[in-house]
């Protein structure tokens, strides 16, 4: 068996999966991974602006549990991680690649898992090859997670335990994008994914699958001058090739009626109908809704959407502000899914990294300038860029996704402070005239929250703290299943030079269940991150 392990010597990560032979979907990934090589090897005929940031991180940890397995089974271990990685940053007059690729090689002392080599990147391209009228998106990443949400919770100082998965995704998103008018927008607009999930020796068939999304929309809106309209017509399907039978899709034409009661408040109404196939069923109904937004100042928003749907009410509310010292972000959602992750739809939780970049807005308003000092920041702290979240649910089929979050992060001078609140409820879905189409296990609720402390000691020395606690219940069929997961993260970082950071640390897991077997650990830690 081998288990990958998740590290962080000071600086933030992306996690992939073993090197394997990459079939189909696996395939696009890298052959998008080639194309930006391309992009390197010519980039500096064409681009206007070309950045390569080489870094490594070395690290080593004891610990005494080296697979998060049962406390009578707990094996203890010295693991060491090498992990070299490229930044890159290309700009030119139509188009601009960021991102990032490494490899990640870890090696068990005392052989209680398998050394091994595993392959990360996240490469992101955005292009506008006719100018304002023809764009096109795309991106390719690999990330690791837990398969299930009753055991032990992977993160970056968490090893990859026997449930983990690593997921490889290509995204695709040609739109087109058009002012007819002053105040008449027009969009077409397709995005396209293809998610494939391997590895984890006790991941189950309904994780360890492809699958397919897709959403495309046409929309032409009119701004509120103070009255406006928004005409669309959307279209979203999910696919397992393997499944046929366990797909989503869902039709829907909207008429949408706007009006500006101020400068700051619109408000609107929605009628349309809707088709939607899961399940063995397809129906269609009408749609009736409403929305508002609010923006009281340029750095405050607050957007309501609400429809009555085929499901019931379904829902999506969100809260932001910003200052150059503080952030805060709210998400409320109701509404059917396969896979949360996909096209953009994230479990409960929240973005460090988005924060900061609210709070660097003012100072530096350049956006790639901005996502740097973010990356600079979190790796002088030895922050992580996610903070925790729900465990995506991977049941094979249509579900109905209920979850909120708000998150919370306050820079001073020379220290941070953020906290996080996350809920969310997966359960199985069904029609308000037909309440019981499918029943199945994988019904669930998770909710938590941590709370994170850094402080800048000296210009050369900071200090972090983090406490999580996540809790998760099962539903229906698993009504009386718990799991209750506590983790304690100290560490102290030390800038031996600007490019040098060193970090020591320790992290104490506790997990209690009745789903899983209890399991807890303790490790220390010792790394170096250095960018060249």
């Amino acid at each position: 068996m081998r288990v990958p392990l998740a590290v962080r010597a000071g600086m933030p990560t992306v996690r992939m999966g073993r090197i394997e032979v990459p079939p189909p979907s696996r395939g696009r990934a890298i052959a998008l991974s080639l194309a930006a090589g391309c992009v390197l090897a010519t980039g500096p005929v064409w681009a206007q602006s070309v950045r390569l940031n080489p870094a490594a991180t070395v690290r080593v940890t004891a610990t005494n549990n080296a697979g998060l397995g049962p406390k009578d089974q707990a094996k203890s271990d010295v693991i060491f991680d090498v992990a070299p990685t490229l930044g890159i940053s290309i700009t030119g007059a139509n188009y601009s690649l960021e991102g990032s690729v490494g490899l990640e090689a870890v090696a068990y002392a005392g052989n209680e898992q398998s050394s091994d080599l595993f392959p990360r990147a996240r490469l992101a391209l955005r292009s506008n090859p006719i100018e304002r009228l023809f764009f096109l998106d795309a991106s390719v990443d690999a990330t690791t997670t837990s398969s299930d949400p009753f055991a032990a919770r992977i993160d970056a100082d968490a090893p990859f335990a026997q449930q983990a998965i690593t997921q490889y995704a290509t995204r695709v998103s040609p739109y087109i994008q058009a002012n007819l008018q002053p105040k008449l927008r027009f969009v077409a607009r397709s995005d396209n994914e293809w998610v494939q999930r391997r590895n984890g020796s006790r991941t189950t068939s309904l994780s360890d699958q492809d699958a397919r999304f897709q959403r495309s929309v046409v929309r032409l809106a009119h701004d509120p001058v103070p009255m406006g309209f928004v005409v669309e017509a959307t279209a979203d399907e999910t696919r397992y090739p393997d499944r046929p039978d366990a797909g989503l899709s869902l039709d829907a034409a909207r008429i949408g009626v706007n009006y500006l009661l101020d400068a700051q408040l619109l408000v609107g109404l929605i009628a349309g109908r809707e088709r939607s196939a899961f399940s063995f069923t397809d129906k269609s109904d009408p749609i009736r809704g409403m929305s508002l937004r609010w923006t009281p100042t340029e750095r405050t928003t607050v957007s309501m959407l609400g429809e009555r749907r085929f499901f019931g009410n379904g829902w999506d509310v969100a809260f932001s502000h910003r200052s150059p010292f503080l952030a805060i972000s709210g998400a409320l959602r109701r509404q059917p899914v396969i896979d949360a992750s996909s096209l953009g739809i994230s479990p409960a939780g929240s973005d460090l990294a988005a924060l900061l970049d609210s709070i660097f807005t003012t100072r530096i308003p350049n956006e790639a300038d901005r996502a740097r000092a973010v990356q600079d920041y979190l790796l002088r702290n030895n922050l992580p860029s996610k903070l925790p979240e729900a465990v995506e649910v991977f049941a094979g089929g249509a579900r109905l996704n209920e979850s909120g979050s708000v998150t919370l992060a306050l820079m001073g001078t020379r220290q941070l402070v953020s906290f996080t609140l996350f809920g969310q409820r997966d359960t199985n879905l069904n029609r308000v005239d037909q309440p019981i189409l499918v029943v199945s296990a994988d019904e669930v609720r998770q909710y938590g929250g941590s709370a994170l402390y850094s402080r800048q000691l000296t210009s050369q020395r900071s200090i972090e703290a983090a406490l999580t606690g996540v809790a998760t219940d099962g539903l229906g069929l698993r009504a009386g299943d718990y799991t209750r997961d506590w983790s304690l993260h100290l560490s102290v970082t030390e800038a031996l030079t600007p490019r040098t950071n060193v970090v020591f640390g320790f992290r104490r897991q506790l997990i209690l269940s009745n789903a899983v077997p209890p399991t807890q650990e303790t490790r220390v830690f010792s790394g170096v991150a250095h960018r060249f």
